[in-house]
Formats: structure tokens, C-alpha cells, sequence
């Protein structure tokens, strides 16, 4: 039931220059793109009115059998609305990127290629301020950019009274830094061995900063934060929700939170290929490709239970003070960079160029 209507525009200037000195080919340029939405998403509400029959409680008059209970019209678990305190998320974000790159022949038999780009990606600045993230620290806080945003919290979640004002707490109004060190500098050559054509060898590094996802941040900032249920409880299937009592469990609220420092990841990728003519219209060709990644986005559930045989239910609030945030309820969920990985892979290829109605390209890889 989720109203997911999108809308969507981008804005981009963006400018390249490339000229030639000597042996240099050189080329400079910068872009700026600002990306617009209003995203039905930011509203949160999964459903507008839901029964639950159990058929494990006979206190509202349940026959012990949840489908029976569903065709006598016997709600005897509970009927429950979604609530949230916004509407559509509705804001922008701005990046800016700037590179420059030189080609440099250094002889007939000699390419080098060099390279730095720096991209800096701005955080989603939603136009109400209507977003909130959720710290660990001190045993647990959400944070907004200011009292009327915290107004809007759910009932529950304000009446713990740990809610944080962003300027008050170190932390900017879009809830989360700017990362401002991506560098990205690249190096490469191809060299012609013996001056012929025949054998060639080639490699390159380079650094690279996957694009965190300014949509993932904004929809985690401004959905789980605001939205809440609340029960309904001895109405009947006809009057569950004008007659039923209404109840909101005091922890019936998101605790979704995404680390301020969030940074994009590493990705050192580098590669180096030999490439040989051998005769008959063929080539191999031999690689080695690597890639080492860094600071990759991990999503972790910080309120959890350590393994046990004693019993838990984590539908019932009474059990959430074994956790290790209470009050806080379940689905503590923290977007941090704590992965990492790495890929070694050797590849071999044959080719046979086209000629007398044959061609055919072989290749394997072991990674």
C-alpha cells in the first residue's frame, strides 16, 4: 500500500578541455549535477488497516483456531493501522567532480597514462528537514535536525526523551558528513617489446570510489524513523477499529541509523597483460587482474540476543530488556564501513582473427 510515486530530474554542467604538447596529450574537466526528487517512498506506511487471528487466545472469545477464528470474524490477536509524521521525501542532492588525465607518448614503443580525479558527493538535503539517524553511542540516541522534527517522532520513541538536536550534538543537518578525501589517481603503460608489433605488455592501477547511494541514505533517514503502529484489541472483525482498544507499543518505532563518518569505499583495482602474436592469424593473451576493496557498506543488527536456550519473543516488549539497548526495541540496523574483500583472477585467452571464414575467440578465467 505504499504510495512509491517518483519523481525524479537532474541538472548537470559539465566541461572537458583537451589539448597537445609534444609528445603529452592532455585533457582537464568538471562537472557539477544536482539530482531532484519528491519519492513516495519517504511515506513509509506498508498498510492502511490489518487483522491478525491467532487462534491462540480465547480471551476475546477465539475458538483456538486462527482460520476458524478468521470465517467466525473473531479478531483474537489484534487489528493495527500504520501511522507515520511525513509525507513524500522531497529534497537534492549536489556532486562535484574534477579531473585531469595526460596520455604520454614516451616513444614509438613506450605509453604512459596518468590520471587524478577527486569527487566530492553532496548528502540529501530533504526540504521539511523531516529526517532522523539513530547513534549507538552513550547507549543509544536518534537525532533530527531540530525540535519540530522531533515533534514528529513517534509517541514512544519521545517519550524516552533521548532524542538529539543535530546542531546541539556535532552533527550537520543532513545527519550525516560529507566525504571530502576521494582522490582517485590512476597510472597505466602499454610498452611494445623488441620494437615490433608482436609482443606487447600492459598495466594499470587505480583507485576508485564507488558512488555511495545517495537514495539508499535518504530512504534509511527519513522512513523507519517516523512511522509507527498502533493495535487494536476487542472490537470484533465489524468494529476492530472504532470500537477495539487502541494501544501503541512503547517501542513501536525504527532505530535505523547510518554511521555520520560514512565514507565511500576503496577499491584498488590493477591489472597486468601480455599479449602475443603467434602466428596463423591468432593471439593469446595472459592477465592478471586484482582488486583489493576497502571500507565497503555493511548493514549489522546492534540489538541483538547472543545465542541462548532461554527463551525470547520478539514480538512481546516485556522480553526487550535483555537486550542490549533497551528500550530499544529489535531491528537495530547500523550502516557502517566495516567490510572488506579481495579478488585475485588469471585470465587466458586465444584469438583467431577473421580470415577464410574462420574466427574464434577462447577464453578462462580462475579466480
Amino acid at each position: 500500500n505504499v504510495d512509491r510515486s517518483l519523481k525524479q530530474n537532474a541538472f548537470s554542467i559539465t566541461n572537458n578541455t583537451t589539448f597537445v604538447v609534444g609528445g603529452h596529450s592532455l585533457k582537464v574537466g568538471g562537472l557539477w549535477n544536482r539530482n531532484s526528487a519528491i519519492d513516495g517512498f519517504g511515506i513509509g506506511v506498508n498498510y492502511r488497516g490489518l487483522y491478525q487471528f491467532s487462534g491462540t487466545s480465547t480471551q476475546y472469545g477465539g475458538s483456538g483456531n486462527s482460520f476458524v477464528d478468521f470465517l467466525l470474524g473473531n479478531v483474537t490477536n489484534r487489528a493495527r493501522d500504520h501511522f507515520t509524521a511525513r509525507g513524500p521525501l522531497e529534497g537534492h542532492s549536489d556532486d562535484f567532480a574534477l579531473f585531469a588525465q595526460d596520455d604520454w607518448r614516451v616513444s614509438n614503443d613506450l605509453t604512459v597514462f596518468l590520471g587524478l580525479r577527486y569527487e566530492l558527493v553532496g548528502m540529501w538535503r530533504e526540504k521539511s528537514d523531516l529526517i532522523a539517524n539513530f547513534t549507538v553511542d552513550d547507549g543509544g540516541h536518534h537525532v533530527v535536525p531540530n525540535a519540530e522534527v522531533a515533534s514528529k517522532l513517534p509517541p514512544g520513541l519521545q517519550d524516552l526523551g533521548r532524542t538529539l538536536i543535530a546542531g546541539q550534538s556535532g552533527y550537520p543537518d543532513t545527519l550525516v558528513n560529507s566525504d571530502k578525501n576521494n582522490f582517485s589517481p590512476r597510472v597505466g603503460f602499454a610498452w611494445r617489446i623488441g620494437g615490433d608489433d608482436k609482443t606487447v605488455v600492459r598495466g594499470g592501477f587505480g583507485l576508485f570510489h564507488p558512488t555511495v547511494a545517495v537514495q539508499g541514505v535518504r530512504d534509511l533517514l527519513a522512513t523507519n524513523e517516523f512511522r509507527y503502529y498502533q493495535d487494536y484489541r476487542g472490537g470484533g472483525l465489524a468494529n476492530a477499529f472504532s470500537a477495539g482498544t487502541p494501544f501503541v507499543d512503547p517501542a513501536a518505532f525504527g532505530n535505523q541509523g547510518i554511521d555520520p563518518n560514512l565514507q565511500a569505499p576503496d577499491v584498488y583495482q590493477y591489472n597486468l597483460t601480455l599479449e602475443r602474436e603467434i602466428g596463423g592469424n591468432m593471439g593469446v593473451r595472459v592477465s592478471y587482474i586484482g582488486s583489493t576493496m576497502r571500507k565497503l557498506l555493511t548493514d549489522s543488527d546492534y540489538n541483538i540476543l547472543k545465542p541462548s536456550t532461554e527463551f525470547y519473543d520478539p514480538n512481546d516488549s516485556s522480553y526487550y530488556t535483555r537486550l542490549p539497548f533497551y528500550p530499544y526495541g529489535t531491528y537495530m540496523d547500523i550502516v557502517e564501513n566495516k567490510g572488506e574483500g579481495q579478488l585475485h583472477a588469471l585470465q587466458l585467452q586465444l584469438t583467431r582473427r577473421w580470415r577464410s571464414g574462420l574466427a574464434f575467440d577462447v577464453a578462462y578465467t580462475y579466480a
